[in-house]
């Protein structure tokens, strides 16, 4: 192992050297250095700093800053450093850019980065970022260079995983602090992420922002199959992750489709009180979930099973029959119990005072949605439907 300054006293030249002795395998970084251009490691390298405080790399030039680990470069380490970036909006450097597969990375503090603070980019340019490992990584506004005012701007990221070969990576206590958005993984398989953590993670200090567009966690990828297992997120920086990928535990807020196992936050769901205070929570795409859980007193067990296609919420003390079933588009419910639907979402309603109630009572309803009418007397509409000109009568009970 040698330190970076024993190779030159200017940090670009040194760093240039090392790299060119292939004797070297380890650097170290022992005092703040200044570089002129982007770091490239062309070669397996690990470069390791004595402390945060030590060993602050940081760039004078915008638009060739950070460093940037190539696929011959695959199986490096980065170790205790802290990366800070010429500036926070002006460019699109990048604090770490990973191109080769296997890289670790460790206890890493990357500050005002405008690109990303982190990025794995496979099948570009040769490059392949699969099987990466970070932990404790923490990136800080970044990902607001170059952003427009209510734009998703899906690479203004503290962490941007894309494409197909930047799957497969372990990241375990990966934090993103204000940045435009948090940890977006857009890979083609996903990635998973253990322990991680988005606070702040919005467009408020973009210019002339009125409203914030942020997210803390992002999937984007329909075959992703990211895993975020423990991971929490602030009321600002909630997630947007979509179906295959999957959230378990954690204090995870998700406006997305994932599949939701445990822990607390809103889960993207479809959501709404049903009768004897059985609250019914529909998945966005019909094989996501359907949970039910207890909001009231309930004096019978009742409890999800799969019947031929459907899934059921059976009532203890019902003969061969469900309170409530549904495929992928038409619910069903039993005859004495009131209740509306639209697309693959399960309205409940307590009554009916005229035709128009159903317009009234929040859902987004649509032409050709219906509304039965639990127990009517003779002679009096037995459902309605909504159509062009408004609810009107589809069925009758005969006097």
């Amino acid at each position: 192992m040698r330190t970076l300054s024993q190779y030159d006293a200017n940090p670009d030249k040194a760093m240039a050297l090392a790299l060119a002795d292939a004797s070297c395998s380890v650097v170290a970084i022992d005092a703040p250095v200044s570089f002129a251009r982007r770091v490239v490691l062309t070669r397996p390298l690990d470069i390791i700093g004595e402390s945060l405080s030590t060993a602050r790399l940081s760039w004078m030039t915008t638009g060739d800053a950070g460093i940037y680990v190539t696929r011959a470069a695959a199986g490096s380490r980065l170790d205790t450093l802290y990366c800070a970036a010429p500036s926070a909006y002006v460019g699109a450097d990048i604090g770490l850019a990973i191109g080769g597969n296997g890289i670790k990375g460790r206890d890493l503090f990357f500050d005002n980065w405008s690109g990303q603070g982190v990025r794995l980019r496979g099948d570009t340019q040769g490059e392949n970022a699969n099987a990466v490992q970070l932990s404790n990584v923490v990136v800080r506004m970044c990902g607001h260079g170059g952003a427009k005012a209510g734009q998703p701007n899906e690479q203004g990221a503290g962490v941007y995983c894309v494409g197909g070969d930047a799957n497969g990576g372990a990241m375990i206590g990966v934090r993103a602090y204000d940045c435009r958005k948090g940890i977006v993984d857009a890979s083609f398989l996903g990635n998973q992420w253990i322990g991680c953590s988005a606070e702040g993670c919005n467009n408020r200090f973009d210019k002339d922002v009125t409203a914030p567009y942020g997210v803390g966690f992002a999937t984007s990828d329909g075959n992703c199959v990211a895993g975020f297992i423990g991971c929490y997120t602030e009321s600002d920086s909630v997630g947007r992750v979509l179906y295959p990928a999957q959230i378990v535990g954690g204090i995870f807020e998700n406006h997305g489709t994932a599949v939701q196992i445990g822990g607390t936050g809103a889960r993207g769901f479809f959501e709404t009180a049903g009768p004897d205070g059985v609250k019914v929570k529909i998945g966005a795409l019909p094989h996501t979930a359907l949970s039910i859980e207890d909001v009231g007193d309930i004096s019978s067990a009742h409890r999800l099973r799969r019947i031929g296609g459907w899934w059921g919420l059976n009532y203890a003390g019902l003969d061969q029959a469900d309170a409530l079933r549904f495929s992928k588009t038409t619910p069903w419910l039993p005859q004495d119990t009131l209740f509306g639907y639209y697309g693959t979402r399960v309205r409940w309603l307590k009554g009916i005072a005229d035709v128009s109630y159903p317009c009234t009572d929040g859902a987004t309803w649509k032409v050709g949605d219906r509304v039965a009418i639990a127990a009517p007397a003779p002679g009096e509409p037995s459902e309605y439907v909504l159509t062009a000109a408004g609810w009107k009568v589809s069925g009758r009970v005969d006097a």
